[in-house]
């Protein structure tokens, strides 16, 4: 059976690209329980962080998770589903993975609410129903 990885994904143009190094540089200064995973577009790779990179995706502090959307732009489905489960409980609204999918096919990202499903298990947010 196909394994599935569990934490937060981006994706940079390649390892030389000043997107991949400011968002070391960020992520250098912060520590959380949450592995960092960077897909490499010029190779197709994708390669899991040094746990000192991991990042706290847990704690409601989004700053981390901001940062690195600002720098890495919203083609970060990933992210940007991280971004809108954020906000949204912050407003004590709790979306179901159908919203998240018709809210992200409003900005442009074509997605199932089976794939918002997966993301948001492998990004260690609970289900509507239990967050």
């Amino acid at each position: 059976p196909k394994s599935t990885l569990s934490g937060l994904f981006i994706k940079v143009p390649s390892q030389n690209s000043p997107e991949y190094k400011k968002a070391m540089q960020l992520l250098a200064v912060f520590d959380g329980l949450t592995p960092l995973y960077i897909y490499f577009a010029d190779i197709k790779k994708t390669v899991k962080a040094p746990t000192k990179m991991w990042v706290d995706t847990v704690s409601g502090n989004n700053y981390v998770a901001e940062k690195l959307a600002q720098l890495l732009g919203s083609e970060n489905v990933k992210m940007k589903i991280l971004e809108i489960v954020n906000q949204n409980s912050a407003a004590r609204k709790k979306l179901s993975d159908q919203k998240i999918s018709e809210i992200l096919k409003t900005q442009g990202f074509e997605i199932s609410r089976r794939t918002v499903a997966k993301y948001r298990s492998q990004l260690n947010i609970s289900s509507s129903f239990k967050r």
